[in-house]
């Protein structure tokens, strides 16, 4: 609804007592209150008086008694509202003006500094205390004031300080009558997006009290310290778009001395303040004044408030915008980040001083998981300079290959008789890979450490999804409850069977689609009338005779008016366009639901009773978290009872309900065609991608292949710009899509759960990056460049691609320098977003449903693209460190620059989309491995051609070892990884390590009673004492100790839940799902209100907390006077399930 209040400002000036001035005030205040007036801002030291032309007698390191005189008549006409600080005077000022105790009174914006000139005489030292905003309600709108007054509005910071507040009504009360001051007036009110009031006295000499008069003509002067002001003609025009035009003047208009008009009254000269009073709106245009040379004028026009929030869609300095972790109230308390400063350099200091942790905190273990993943990789790289550059920088430029530029510090430079020089590259490898797989190791380790702190302790550990497995492929006979208790006993809490719903999935998508149809059609048939409506009025405000507000008996008479019987929706019935029968939408959109209601109603309270159609699925929700655990573990799809444990601890909204009626051998046939669907994808996707890695030598090619001749003739900045750029550019566009499809196949192959569908996609996209982005570009490129040599000497094959394939590294330097600038720059700014925010929604959120989903939705990450998109360039940066170490300098900064941006976005404005509980981050830590084994097997390739025996033997040896403790730590951290201990105080996680297979509750041992331990799967000796050792050796409480890493977590609440939400946990959605709740707009012709009661017979419906504004677009009301988003009638509990 609009927030409109009527504001003024009062160009009074102080008259010659406190009494008569307390007199006028009254008048004035009188006259606004006839007028309709909410509230009116009043000069600068309007009670008490601005000593304006006194001197107090005061000369530099001199006084005399007329200027104390002076100043003892300022003093006795002083007045204290009580807002003195101690130790300012507050004991010796005369307390004469006593206030109401009911009133209500607020001290907004003392002089903090910045007194002009002689007012120092005068006023003493503020207190930044008094820059803190008031929060107050008039007539239902809600104003945050703050006031600056008079030259501390010249103040950036302070003015900053007080945007940062989120004020809408900023207080301007002046002494300054230049021509400057509504230009700055105009600059705060588009800086702040807010309403500026500013109110200056206007006076002439004749109305200065008689202790100022009564000096000589030499002693007055200006109380900027210029001589007085003559009176002028109006020097600004104001259109009727409310825009000020100054008229131009060849003097300087910041100069102290006003303009000087050729047409200047008689009386110029007795003006020694001229006000200029003013009301500006939030995008800076001038509502009312500014007011010229008139003693006691009152201005005074209609604010509608709401323009201060339609102002911060361009520019919000305040960051609410670009900081949505801040603010947004569908996050609780807990969730929300700390507010950073409003400054344009201040906040950089508190945000450097936020530690990584807080995002463990506030939103997510995989969100933090993925920071430290992005630090982890920028120090590898750093190290990996330390300890390459020193060394192979000299080794490489001094190697006399006749390389040029870059290519002078990579391996191609190193000469054909100069092959010992290749030891030095074995042993930095050795060095700089073992440090790689050192890291990974320990940060394995690290993540094991947290992940079981944060997933045992008490908030996470209490929730309904720590306790609840979901079993796929069960067999029928366990397909009852009573079966299922005695399978798992008294652990056992409770179960879900599933069922068929696919014909309740279709009628609650039907129902629900006829719903909405209604909210739309219902919204376009008030909007159609009220826009001929608001046409009307816009006209009747051009003939001056004014809008008139619709009265609700007035209602009935002005919607038939209004409404026309074309304005009422219609669509055609059937599936093909055009063609079916038209219908009346609202009619036809009330009987179906009508019809449907009923029938959905009934048919989930089949599904509650489990009479439907049973799948081979079941959700088991145990009493503790450790039963649940315990289960997962034990249960193997090969051992009676054969029940697969496809999840642990998802959630219901985690669950992919369609996929879990398939049965085993449909899953097989699915994942085998998914698997070779993405394996051929990869394979011919590689033609694409080759050509885009030929057309960064394509130079190369133009001698022999004589239709490319062309590109000689290529300007060399356009040319370097094809070979540079457009390589980089086409491939990142091409890649787009990778993520989208793998993720569409990950479901199609049968995964039951959103995380497995991400965790697949990050292993298809990360062998698509390395196959794709990594292999075939560094092949196609270093190829390309000698395809013309080689064609003329087959022979010399091996030499060429020994000399050029290390060239290749210069197109990833370029990868580099685009993805460190380009993906860092591009998350800050949000582009996506901020063009769904400013353009498309525009188009498509057409209802106030569309509008508050659009506001609360956070942007989520997708860890199935993410990952293998920083992992391969880590991959990159690893393989290349020893062939061409330059390329660690570029991965360093780049990675730095994208790390800072992925640490603001995850503090301040995403979400966690996929909760994978960081099994995504411990999977992108082993495929960190690729890079040290592409990079050890380019070497040996390296050494072969150029024939280097010592090399690659000792190449070999290490490239065997690596292979060997990659397997043995595999297997000694696999099962911590997969699996949480009983307990993280003793030495439960040891334990783990013997378990290298799930167990089984084996019904033919047992008789049907679980038993209470599992027992471990016997295993080879050689590999159970190298996985012991492994054990030992990376023991996490050696790395950091459980309480430690305890240290990190919050102490949060454990959830509560109602007995329906833990009743209806894990039913399939459409079982639980209800009628939807309708959301209409409401209009002054009382359309909506006769929508609501015919349509209430049918569903839930209302018009409440949303609009039509003067221009007719739908607009929703939150958090003005007392609506909260609770309030909304679409709002949702989140439950923490």
């Amino acid at each position: 609804m609009p927030q409109i209040l009527r504001l003024a400002v009062a160009q009074s000036h102080t008259l010659s007592t406190t009494s008569a001035t307390l007199s006028a005030l009254e008048a004035t205040t009188k006259k606004a209150s006839s007028q309709g007036i909410d509230l009116i801002l009043f000069p600068e030291a309007y009670l008490g008086g601005y000593p304006r032309t006194a001197t107090f007698g005061s000369a530099i390191g001199a006084r005399n008694p007329a200027g104390r005189e002076q100043f003892l008549q300022y003093f006795q006409d002083a007045v204290d509202l009580g807002d003195t600080p101690q130790g300012a005077g507050n004991q010796w000022i005369d307390r004469d003006l006593e206030l109401p105790r009911t009133a209500d009174v607020w001290h907004i914006g003392q002089e903090e500094k910045g007194y002009a000139w002689s007012e120092r005489l005068i006023w003493g030292q503020g207190q930044p205390s008094s820059l803190r905003a008031v929060t107050t309600t008039i007539r239902g709108v809600k104003l945050t004031l703050a006031s600056a007054i008079c030259w501390e509005n010249y103040m950036p910071m302070l003015r900053q300080s007080l945007y940062s507040q989120n004020v809408n009504l900023y207080l301007a009360p002046t002494a300054d009558g230049r021509d400057t001051w509504v230009p700055l007036m105009r600059t705060i009110a588009c800086e702040g997006r807010c309403v500026v009031l500013s109110a200056n006295q206007c006076m002439r000499r004749s109305n200065l009290p008689r202790w100022i008069t009564g000096k000589g003509e030499s002693e007055q002067g200006h109380a900027n310290g210029q001589p007085p002001a003559p009176r002028l003609r109006r020097k600004s025009t104001i259109t009727e778009d409310g825009h000020e035009i100054v008229l131009p003047r060849s003097q300087d208009a910041a100069s102290g001395e006003p303009v000087r008009d050729s047409a200047a009254t008689e009386d110029a000269s007795e003006f020694v303040s001229r006000g200029g009073s003013c009301v500006i709106s939030p995008s800076g245009n001038v509502l009312a004044g500014p007011l010229w040379d008139e003693e006691d004028g009152l201005l005074s026009v209609e604010v509608d408030f709401e323009d201060c929030l339609r102002g911060r869609l361009d520019l919000d300095v305040a960051g609410s915008y670009s900081r949505p972790r801040t603010f947004l109230e569908s996050l609780r308390e807990e969730e929300k980040s700390s507010r950073l400063p409003d400054e344009r350099i201040g906040w950089l200091k508190p945000f450097r001083n936020t530690q990584d942790e807080y995002v463990l905190n506030h939103q997510s273990l995989d969100g933090y998981l993925y920071l430290r993943f992005l630090k982890m990789v920028t120090i590898i790289c750093f190290l990996g300079c330390c300890i390459t550059f020193p060394v192979l920088f000299p080794v490489n430029a001094t190697g006399d290959g006749a390389q040029k530029e870059l290519d002078l510090l990579s391996f191609s430079n190193i000469g054909k008789d100069q092959k010992n020089r290749y030891y030095a590259h074995v042993f930095v490898g050795w060095i700089f890979f073992s440090l790689v797989m050192y890291i990974i190791t320990r940060e394995t380790v690290y993540f094991i450490n947290l992940r079981h702190v944060y997933l045992l302790a008490p908030f996470n550990a209490a929730k309904i999804s720590s306790r609840t497995v979901l079993f796929t492929d069960v067999p029928t006979e366990y397909l009852k409850l009573e079966k299922l208790r005695q399978l798992f006993g008294g652990s056992l809490r409770r179960a879900w069977l599933t069922t068929n719903c696919s014909d309740l999935e279709d009628k609650v998508e039907e129902r629900d689609k006829d719903a909405l149809k209604l909210e739309g059609a219902e919204i376009k048939l008030s909007q159609a009338a009220n826009k001929r409506r608001l046409k009307a009025d816009n006209k009747k405000t051009k003939t001056n005779e004014g809008p008139r507000s619709v009265r609700d008996e007035e209602a009935a008479s002005l919607s038939s008016q209004w409404m026309m019987k074309k304005d009422r929706p219609t669509h055609r019935l059937g599936k093909i366009p055009l063609i079916g029968k038209k219908v009346d939408t609202i009619d036809w959109s009330r009987s179906e639901l009508k019809r449907l209601v009923p029938e959905v109603e009934k048919f989930q309270v089949t599904q509650r009773k489990f009479d439907g159609k049973l799948l081979p699925s079941v959700f088991v929700e145990f009493g503790t978290q450790r039963a649940a655990e315990d289960a997962f573990r034990r249960m193997s799809p090969q051992k009676p009872p054969k029940m697969n444990p496809r999840a642990v601890a998802m959630r219901p909204d985690e669950v992919i309900w369609k996929n879990l009626k398939i049965t085993k051998s449909q899953r097989v046939l699915r994942r085998i065609g998914a698997t070779t669907f993405i394996t051929l994808m990869i394979i011919f996707w590689a033609i694409p991608v080759a050509v885009v890695g030929a057309i960064s030598n394509i130079n190369y090619l133009t001698s022999k292949v004589t239709f490319l001749s062309f590109i000689n003739d290529i300007p060399p900045a356009i040319l370097g710009v094809v070979t540079g750029l457009l390589p980089v550019v086409l491939l990142a566009v091409l890649m787009a899509l990778v993520p989208i499809v793998c993720r569409w196949m990950a479901k199609l192959s049968g995964e039951v759960t959103v995380q497995a569908v991400e965790l697949k996609t990050q292993t298809w996209y990360m062998a698509f990056q390395v196959i794709q982005v990594f292999l075939i570009t560094t092949f196609a490129s270093g190829a390309a460049s000698v395809a013309a040599q080689i064609v003329q000497d087959p022979t010399s094959a091996t030499t060429l691609l020994a000399e050029n394939l290390p060239k290749a590294s210069n197109f990833y330097i370029g990868y580099f320098i685009l993805q460190g600038l380009g993906i860092a720059s591009g998350d800050l700014l949000n582009i996506g977003a901020l063009a769904v925010f400013l353009v498309v929604g525009k188009f498509l959120d057409k209802s106030p449903r569309k509008l508050f989903k659009r506001y609360i939705t956070l942007a989520g990450l997708g860890w199935g693209s993410l990952y293998p998109k920083f992992g391969n360039l880590a991959i990159i940066a690893i393989t290349y460190s020893i062939i061409s170490p330059l390329v660690l300098g570029f991965a360093t900064v780049g990675f730095a620059l994208i790390y800072l941006a992925a640490r603001y976005n995850s503090i301040y404005i995403l979400t966690n989309k996929v909760d994978t509980r960081g099994a995504a981050y411990a999977k992108v830590l082993q495929q960190l491995m690729t890079g040290v084994y592409l990079g050890e097997v380019c070497l040996i390739g390296l050494f072969a051609i150029n024939t280097a025996p010592g090399p690659i033997v000792l190449m070999v040896i290490f490239l065997v070892c690596t292979v060997v403790y990659h397997i043995m730590m595999r297997q000694a951290l696999k099962p911590l990884t997969a699996y949480l201990p009983e307990s993280v105080d003793g030495g439960d996680q040891r334990k783990l390590f013997d378990t290298t297979d799930h167990q089984s509750y084996d019904l033919t041992s047992f008789d049907g009673v679980p038993p209470p331990q599992a027992s471990a799967v016997t295993t080879k000796k050689t590999t159970a004492k190298i996985a012991s050792f492994f054990g030992r050796l990376f023991d996490p409480s050696k790395f950091k100790s459980h309480q430690t890493v305890r240290s990190l977590l919050p102490n949060r609440p454990a959830p509560q839940y109602l007995e329906e939400e833990e009743a209806d946990a894990y039913y399939n959605p459409a079982v639980t799902s209800p009628v939807p709740q309708l959301w209409i707009v409401r209009d002054e012709l009382g359309i909506s209100r006769q929508e609501v009661s015919d349509s209430s017979e049918v569903c839930h419906i209302t018009d409440e907390y949303a609009t039509f504004n003067e221009k007719n677009k739908v607009v929703w009301t939150h958090q003005d006077g007392e609506v909260v988003l609770s309030d909304i009638p679409i709002w949702k509990k989140r439950i923490d399930y």
